[in-house]
């Protein structure tokens, strides 16, 4: 979807929506192949296969891609699958998960993620999430569960951060029906950018509407529905995500990241972001 022209950038969006996603493991397991085995197969929440031994075939309409020791495997939900193994024992960890915010769990759809990703640029965040998966397994830590959940976190980062800087592409089918993915996020995206553009203006929740199309009664009721929050509530969280961004650079003043984000003085922003880190901005940094 396009804005203004302009194309709707998801990494952004996540970065900025950062505070407010959710990574849930639904399963995590371990599973053993001998030569001969096969699947088919089609999941309704996302799927990460680390492949640890031999090699998987898996088939996604009339294309046939391999998988080999070391590889991520990135299914994305309702695309059918094929996988099969005939040289030996393959031997994997999988995972089912969902990532979203608010009621949309499938916000990485918008990303061509599905696919192979070479080992390579994820040895570091595999053999973490291994340990973690022993360690797991093993109830060595009382924090097993959450330690698991921050090494599979940073995977699927590491696996964005490598489309972001153009090193993976997925190819497998990893997009919903249109009359899914016509709904949720997808209808709100204007909005996103229409505030991107104008946070050191007021907004108000009218001109909102309009850039979604809907009515303001119904335009605040959809974006709670959404994203879980209201859009006064997504503007203040969008606005102290940038001042952070501002502070980290060490390029502005206090007067002049307030000015850039719509206050009317130093002192308002001040108390902004103070209520919403528990610091003032003068010290974050």
């Amino acid at each position: 979807m396009t804005t203004a022209g302009k194309p709707v950038n998801p990494i952004r969006f996540l970065q900025e929506m950062s505070d407010q996603l959710t990574l849930r493991i639904r399963a995590c397991l371990e599973d053993t192949h001998e030569s001969g085995w096969s699947e088919s197969k089609v999941h309704s929440d996302y799927d990460v296969w680390l492949l640890y031994e031999g090699s998987i075939d898996i088939r996604i309409g009339e294309s046939v891609h391999r998988a080999e020791a070391g590889d991520l495997v990135f299914y994305y939900p309702h695309v059918p699958y094929t996988a099969s193994t005939n040289e030996g024992r393959t031997r994997f960890m999988f995972v089912h998960f969902d990532f979203g915010i608010g009621d949309q769990l499938r916000i990485l759809d918008s990303l061509p993620l599905a696919g192979i990703v070479p080992g390579g640029g994820l040895r570091d965040e595999i053999s973490l999430m291994r340990q973690s998966y022993e360690q797991r397994r093993s109830r060595k830590s009382g924090i097993a569960d959450l330690k698991l959940k921050g090494a599979f976190t940073l995977l699927v980062a590491r696996v964005i951060e490598l489309y972001e800087a153009g090193e993976y592409v997925g190819v497998f089918p990893g997009r919903l029906p249109r009359q899914s993915r016509s709904k949720g996020l997808s209808s709100l995206q204007p909005v996103f950018e229409y505030i991107n553009r104008r946070t050191h203006l007021p907004l108000r929740t009218k001109e909102l509407a309009d850039a979604a199309g809907l009515s303001e009664k119904y335009f605040i009721t959809y974006f709670k529905q959404t994203l879980g929050m209201t859009p006064s509530q997504y503007i203040y969280q969008l606005k102290m995500n940038k001042a952070r961004e501002y502070l980290y650079q060490r390029n502005y003043s206090i007067k002049e990241i307030a000015s850039l984000l719509g206050y009317p003085d130093p002192y308002s922003f001040s108390k902004s972001f103070k209520a919403y880190f528990h610091v003032p901005p003068s010290q974050f940094v």
